[in-house]
């Protein structure tokens, strides 16, 4: 089951530019420091992202309750373990990386100072190359 929503999650592959909007500080930052750090997922802003993979988690534990008769302890028991690994579980990183160059929902949300930031395009296969260099996921690294 895990494996089966491991590929369709991760399935997707980016091919064009990827852009990471932040504030003019956070900008400044990036250039001084010369890097791209990734984020506690329950301290963003933009969290929606972890809570969707749960409920794309719970749905898919739901719908294979359903199906069978003799896994629904274990069933029971992930759905409740997901839950506290959300709240109370080891810190899960993530960056946010849009094929989209303008988008006014990212420059709200990423940019403070009403929409005044910037837009940083990466090129993808580098990204992925640097991801995978640094044991960020390898074949495993989700673009969504």
């Amino acid at each position: 089951m895990i494996s089966t929503l491991r590929d369709e999650l991760f399935s997707t592959r980016p091919s064009s530019t990827l852009y990471h909007y932040t504030s003019l500080h956070s900008f400044m930052g990036i250039i001084e420091s010369r890097q791209l750090r990734a984020s506690e997922l329950r301290y963003m802003n933009g969290s929606t992202e972890l809570l969707y993979a749960l409920d794309l988690l719970q749905t898919a534990i739901t719908a294979r309750s359903h199906q069978t008769t003799g896994n629904k302890v274990l069933l029971s028991n992930f759905s409740k373990w997901l839950h506290n690994q959300i709240a109370r579980g080891p810190m899960l990183f993530s960056e946010s990386l849009r094929a989209n160059r303008n988008l006014l929902s990212q420059w709200r949300g990423g940019c403070s100072n009403h929409g005044e930031g910037v837009s940083l395009g990466f090129n993808h296969q580098a990204i992925q190359s640097l991801a995978s260099a640094q044991n960020c996921g390898g074949e495993d690294y989700a673009f969504t």
